[in-house]
């Protein structure tokens, strides 16, 4: 796990969660993989795909937009 980018989300009701985009290296390929905690005791991880999600840098913007999540 490299260059995690912890990003604040607070929903409609009020209620906080963390989501990051990190590089997932498991030393012959680079997967970008995205985490999501509300307590930073447990996690989420999925994958991230699509045209977008290859090599490394990716960053959530701090809200949804249109009811999408959308990096940079």
């Amino acid at each position: 796990m490299e260059d995690a980018r912890f990003v604040r989300f607070t929903d409609e009701h009020g209620a906080v969660s963390y989501d990051a985009t990190y590089t997932a290296f498991d030393g012959s390929s680079v997967t970008p993989q995205r985490l999501h905690t509300t307590d930073f005791r447990t996690f989420q991880i999925t994958q991230l795909t699509g045209p977008a999600a290859v090599n490394k840098g990716m960053a959530l913007f701090p809200r949804q937009v249109a009811g999408r999540y959308l990096a940079l």
